[in-house]
């Protein structure tokens, strides 16, 4: 990687060497180098989910009459418009290529502050499990729903109650967990770089 240093106030110098390490997670990056790169894939992403947003019209479903998640989304699939799915799968691919983008960002940053990486990789399968873990409950929530509503008369816990029971407070844990690393990392995030060259790379202040 490029040793040589960059103007901290020039944000394009900063963006388009974020740019062209995209999927770089060996070497260093400084702090204008991450938080200018940062700033660029919120503005990025903000741009295409607003376009998005505008190039859909509303969609008129009445939920009421549909009794299981099941039912629910089965029906947005079929009543959803083509340009809607088209744009929803487009935003999900190019947010995925950034939440990696960004991590390797964030593991040069890591390095240049002189840290490990493996709190961000472990902090970003934390997510990842929390997430998967509550989209797989919502997609089986007509299975707990009505198990939940029938509780105060069946007087007995049921087996259904203390899985769900027992899935929400693991996903909870794994949320505070991986919340308690975002701030650890963010710290680490905001140090100086080390002034020196370290085990990941020559110093590029």
């Amino acid at each position: 990687m490029n040793a040589n240093p960059i103007p901290a106030s020039d944000f394009v110098a900063n963006v388009k060497y974020g740019f062209k390490h995209f999927l770089t997670f060996r070497g260093r990056s400084t702090r204008p180098q991450f938080w200018w790169y940062f700033l660029a894939l919120c503005i990025i992403d903000t741009v295409f989910k607003t376009v998005g947003n505008l190039c859909v019209g509303t969609i008129d479903i009445d939920v009421e009459e549909l009794n299981t998640t099941t039912d629910i989304l089965q029906t947005l699939w079929s009543e959803l418009p083509l340009g809607f799915i088209i744009i929803t799968i487009v935003q999900l691919v190019i947010g995925i290529i950034f939440s990696f983008s960004l991590l390797a960002a964030t593991v040069r940053r890591l390095h240049d502050a002189g840290h490990s990486a493996s709190l961000a990789y472990i902090n970003m399968i934390l997510y990842i499990i929390m997430y998967a873990g509550f989209f797989a409950m919502l997609l089986n929530m007509d299975k707990f729903l009505p198990v939940i509503a029938s509780y105060p008369q069946q007087g007995q816990e049921s087996s259904a109650i203390a899985f769900f029971a027992g899935c929400c407070a693991v996903l909870a844990l794994i949320g505070s967990v991986a919340l308690i690393l975002s701030i650890i990392v963010l710290v680490f995030l905001l140090k100086p770089s080390e002034p020196r060259d370290n085990k990941y790379g020559p110093c590029i202040n």
